[in-house]
């Protein structure tokens, strides 16, 4: 949907990107899930494009393919409550999984904001 950057590359956006922004828009979607990068992130989507209204966008890296991109092998957890929204990454060490990165996010006037670094919840 979005370019994003993938270690030293950017990862092109889709073809026909503003129609799917619009149709986004227009059906009230407030989060986005992705993971083709086979790269972990999340992100406010209007930092990645300025019409993109106040969508987050949730990038899994990948948690059994052995095609991982300057990552090790993830997968995300998101954790909900009243307005926020905790995305937390969890990482292959070579012999489980472990939460590594945790983003919390607001929902402040119609899109998400960033607030803090978080601890992973799980």
């Amino acid at each position: 949907m979005f370019a994003l950057t993938v270690g030293d590359e950017v990862e092109r956006a889709i073809g026909h990107q503003e129609m799917a922004l619009d149709a986004i828009e227009d059906s009230g979607v407030d989060m986005l899930l992705a993971g083709h990068a086979h790269h972990a992130s999340s992100q406010d989507a209007g930092d990645l494009v300025t019409r993109a209204g106040g969508v987050l966008v949730v990038q899994a890296g990948t948690a059994t393919s052995t095609r991982v991109r300057y990552q090790e092998q993830s997968f995300n957890t998101i954790d909900i409550a009243e307005g926020s929204a905790t995305v937390t990454v969890h990482a292959w060490d070579g012999d489980d999984f472990r939460p590594s990165d945790a983003q919390r996010y607001e929902w402040v006037e119609g899109k998400w904001k960033l607030r803090k670094i978080a601890e992973p919840a799980h």
